[in-house]
């Protein structure tokens, strides 16, 4: 096998390894909006009616960054259960879900670290 050769099939293999850690960086973004949309959700009737015809959420959560995404996400689902949360005396028809996780702050912080490395690992790839 000559030189080139080697350098060829080196730099194949070096760009299917980014290829994937792209795509698996675009599912872990995609897993983080996810969480994001669901984990604390809110709608009224109205919201309801608009959506049928047509109109779009405030803030898509498919436009966030990564970054904006994985922070939102932790933020919700780490948040402390509020007891007036679901407390809606107006009579205006509604629905609302949530999910929250219980854990201490130090597992917390721990979390926060781990998805920033992530995300940190994630941009230095897709952006040097």
């Amino acid at each position: 096998m000559t030189d080139v050769e080697r350098l060829s099939e080196a730099r194949n293999a070096a760009l299917q390894k980014i290829g994937r850690n792209v795509y698996l960086f675009q599912r872990m973004e995609g897993m983080l909006k996810f969480l994001d949309s669901i984990s604390r959700y809110k709608v009224s009737a109205e919201d309801i009616e608009s959506f049928r015809n047509g109109g779009k959420p405030a803030v898509p959560e498919s436009r966030l960054s990564m970054g904006l995404a994985a922070k939102s996400a932790l933020n919700k689902l780490y948040a402390p259960e509020d007891p007036d949360e679901e407390t809606d005396l107006s009579g205006e028809v509604r629905m609302s879900w949530s999910v929250r996780l219980e854990a201490t702050n130090e597992l917390i912080e721990n979390h926060r670290k781990e998805i920033k490395s992530v995300v940190d690992e994630r941009n230095w790839l897709i952006h040097t």
